[in-house]
């Protein structure tokens, strides 16, 4: 199977107004077996500029869903995790409950 067509099974969730974190689509990757994460492949190039997304904070509310999908995956998907970093996990379910 050709990369792009690997890359394609895992699309980004278009769909959502505001910020949606990348590590959704990372965390499904690996979900599914994938052990290393690496192309020899251009997918974005970014340009970083006054008004770019990384400089409107976590609390902006246009990107309140997309927060909120993170948080959910972490509680839904990520419980191995766990024992590993609880705080982060622990982190993660409090902030599920406040959206």
């Amino acid at each position: 199977m050709l990369a792009h067509r690997r890359v394609a099974a895992f699309p980004f969730p278009e769909s959502i107004a505001g910020f949606v974190p990348e590590s959704l689509v990372w965390r499904a990757i690996a979900r599914a077996g994938y052990l290393t994460r690496f192309v020899n492949q251009v997918f974005r190039v970014y340009y970083d500029s006054a008004d770019a997304l990384s400089h409107q904070g976590a609390k902006s509310g246009s990107n309140a869903l997309g927060l909120w999908l993170l948080a959910h995956d972490t509680v839904a998907n990520c419980l191995p995790w766990l024992r590993h970093d609880p705080v982060a996990f622990l982190k993660a379910a409090a902030r599920y409950t406040r959206f």
